[in-house]
């Protein structure tokens, strides 16, 4: 095995480590680490929405990070309420379904 480590990324060296892409209804938050996007959506999470009923749609990739950033956020504001965790591939046919609903 080569035990040259030159062809490795360091990641601490990434020149935009956080990002935000805004779109339509929908932002997209990228980060390299779980503490800085979870501190992200409590910052939207304490504001006062339009409709206090509406709920955030959040994407994890597993069970465990659902269940981490719902104790993270229940134990920084309290409670977790409105917020509807799904896998991205769960998402993915929810918008293939809609669109397919649109269509006809």
């Amino acid at each position: 095995m080569n035990e040259d480590a030159s062809h490795w990324v360091d990641r601490s060296a990434l020149t935009h480590p956080m990002r935000t892409v805004g779109f339509v209804g929908c932002e997209l938050h990228v980060d390299v680490g779980l503490s800085p996007l979870a501190d992200r959506l409590i910052d939207r999470l304490v504001d006062v929405p339009a409709d206090p009923f509406a709920e955030e749609l959040v994407v994890v990739p597993t069970d465990g990070v659902r269940s981490w950033l719902t104790h993270v956020i229940a134990r920084r504001i309290g409670v977790c309420a409105n917020v509807r965790f799904v896998y991205p591939g769960a998402l993915i046919t929810e918008l293939l379904d809609d669109v397919a609903d649109v269509a006809t």
